[in-house]
């Protein structure tokens, strides 16, 4: 079984928080190699992060998010030069980037265990419960062409010595045809129980 929202959350978070990976390590500038290019990249950094932070404030569970840490962190950093500016800032600014950071990875990690879940429940449901109802169908069958056979040569018995003198040739092709007939019937109907199977398997892997 697939949950295609879920494989595209995966995707999405993954993406956001490569994306924070990087705007940390902005945070992590030294004072000293500041400049124009770099309060450029930061800033474009900021900006894409509020952007992204819209697509998936709808992953993210209020346990993995807690105080909207993430939004507080962006609007906080006002510039590198800023942040810069006072050690206290930049040391609370750094600790909640770490701890959003856990947190984002907790969450990622749910959905890939719900993923993982739903990806046994699948194998189970597709490759090995197939397979064990076609052995299952294959020992009745043959169960039930043992049955028959012996039914008919009890029978055989039965008319040939006991009820009647018919001919010992005659009971024999009666009982024979009988038989042929009855597992002919059953082989028939296994077999378009095992096509509709398949069939509705195709269609099941195909969704």
């Amino acid at each position: 079984m697939r949950d295609r929202k879920v494989e595209a959350d995966i995707v999405a978070l993954k993406e956001f928080i490569q994306l924070w990976v990087a705007f940390g390590d902005l945070l992590k500038q030294d004072r000293e190699n500041l400049g124009t290019e770099k309060e450029q990249e930061f800033m474009e950094s900021k900006s894409l992060l509020a952007r992204k932070y819209e697509s998936i404030s709808g992953i993210l569970e209020s346990q993995y998010s807690p105080d909207n840490k993430i939004s507080s962190i962006l609007s906080q950093s006002v510039s590198l030069s800023n942040i810069a500016a006072s050690d206290m800032q930049s040391r609370k600014l750094e600790n909640d980037w770490h701890v959003s950071y856990i947190l984002l990875n907790k969450r990622l990690g749910g959905l890939e265990g719900q993923k993982e879940a739903l990806a046994k429940i699948s194998t189970l449901g597709t490759v090995i419960m197939p397979k064990i109802r076609r052995g299952l169908i294959k020992l009745f069958v043959f169960v039930v062409i043992i049955a028959i056979l012996t039914a008919g040569a009890y029978v055989g018995y039965r008319v040939f010595f006991v009820k009647t003198n018919i001919p010992a040739e005659s009971v024999e092709s009666v009982v024979e045809n009988k038989s042929i007939t009855n597992i002919r019937n059953m082989l028939n109907q296994i077999a378009d129980k095992l096509k509709k199977d398949e069939q509705s398997e195709i269609k099941q892997e195909a969704k």
